[in-house]
């Protein structure tokens, strides 16, 4: 068995924007047991050893069992220091890899992977208010 993480295998996100990342395993004829995740080769350990950040933790993870086993790491505020690659490893199975960039700056960041045809149209938006599309091809 092997996890996946859903969507693009490189990501970029503005500094202090919000970045989630799904790992999926597929249930299987046993326990999956759980997943960890890692930046590099480092445990990320979530927010939880102070009142303020159990209200609001900058770094979470939810696991949960819906047809499968599905975990979500959620980094609220990224920091440049979130940069790097990110690995989902379960229990059972194989692992898998993303890589984010954290970027900061006053440029807008376009990365488009077409997924239909005709392919998407986007339009700039006010405020540097960024849209993510997520395309799914059923075969």
């Amino acid at each position: 068995m092997r996890a996946r993480i859903c969507g693009q295998q490189e990501l970029y996100v503005k500094e202090d924007s919000e970045v989630s990342m799904r790992c999926e395993l597929s249930q299987g004829p046993h326990d999956l047991g759980t997943i960890f995740w890692y930046l590099g080769n480092v445990p990320v350990y979530t927010d939880q050893t102070s009142l303020q950040s159990v209200r609001q933790p900058r770094v979470s993870v939810h696991t949960e069992w819906v047809d499968g086993l599905k975990s979500t790491l959620h980094i609220a505020r990224a920091k440049l220091t979130d940069s790097g690659n990110y690995t989902c490893m379960p229990t059972f199975g194989q692992s898998a890899t993303i890589n984010v960039h954290v970027v900061n700056g006053n440029f807008k960041i376009s990365i488009i992977r077409l997924c239909s045809l005709p392919p998407p149209s986007i339009e700039p938006q006010k405020n540097d208010i960024y849209a993510h599309i997520i395309c799914k091809i059923f075969i």
